[in-house]
């Protein structure tokens, strides 16, 4: 499979890594080539030709070597020696098949195994590095995986006005809090995916801006729902693919309701 410069950044099975690693490093004197793990380095003269600690050898162009090593002492900076990577975050993805990549200096083309990952250094900057030397040198680092809730903020004592808004005109429905959460007062409100949070917050200030975007079955039922118990709502500009207003709940908190279309 070949990849026509990937980019990682809207690839969903994508994770971020960082590579911690000591390596040996010399100037290249004149233009030539290296075989690495994965196919043929070009490199010009002054690029630095690198060892790893897995043995594996790999060339990187100057203007990109300087921004991204570090020399070790006593090794002064383009000198031969020994260099340790900074811990810049890129992408990575593990490869279920065979694949190929352009390197993005020297237009070499880089070929991958089943297992092996393709990194993305930068937009159009790739690298493969394979399947037993990732595992050595780069760590995965945490990923969001989604919204558990939304938090808005309430007055003390106005619980009732919030099971009012949220819970008999919005039909979501309430949840008990745990009871050590109970005692500060607030209300939770839960429907399948979608959980709204009520805190008490003794210096409450509404979120006139800062809000939480419900999508809704029918948006013009619903507002008008609202006007008639007392809500002004405000129609907004759609957006691609929805019809959209603005209620603010008894608080002042803005909400977004929005219907697909």
């Amino acid at each position: 499979m070949r990849l026509d410069n990937p980019d990682l950044t809207t690839d969903p099975h994508a994770q971020r890594a960082v590579k911690d690693e000591t390596v040996a490093v010399e100037f290249a004197a004149t233009a030539g080539a290296l075989a690495s793990a994965v196919g043929l380095n070009h490199y010009a003269a002054g690029d630095a030709l690198i060892t790893g600690s897995t043995g594996d050898r790999w060339c990187v162009s100057r203007d990109r070597f300087d921004p991204k090593y570090d020399p070790v002492a006593p090794t002064r900076l383009g000198s031969a020696g020994l260099y340790r990577n900074r811990q810049v975050i890129v992408l990575v993805k593990a490869m279920d098949s065979a694949f190929s990549v352009a390197r993005s200096a020297g237009g070499d083309v880089l070929q991958g195994n089943a297992g092996d990952w393709l990194v993305q250094y930068a937009p159009g900057d790739h690298g493969i590095i394979e399947r037993t030397r990732f595992e050595r040198v780069y760590r995965l680092l945490p990923s969001v995986l989604g919204i558990d809730h939304v938090q808005l903020a309430m007055p003390a004592g106005e619980e009732e006005k919030a099971r009012a808004f949220y819970r008999d005109l919005l039909g979501l429905p309430e949840k008990t809090k745990p009871p050590d959460l109970a005692r500060r007062g607030g209300c939770w409100f839960e429907r399948g995916a979608v959980r709204i949070h009520l805190g008490v917050d003794n210096n409450f200030r509404a979120a006139t801006k800062a809000h939480p975007g419900i999508l809704v079955s029918d948006l013009q039922a619903l507002a008008e729902l609202c006007r008639v118990n007392g809500f002004q709502v405000l129609p907004d500009a759609p957006l691609e693919g929805f019809e959209r207003a603005f209620v603010t709940d008894p608080f002042g908190n803005r909400i977004e309701l929005l219907q697909k279309v």
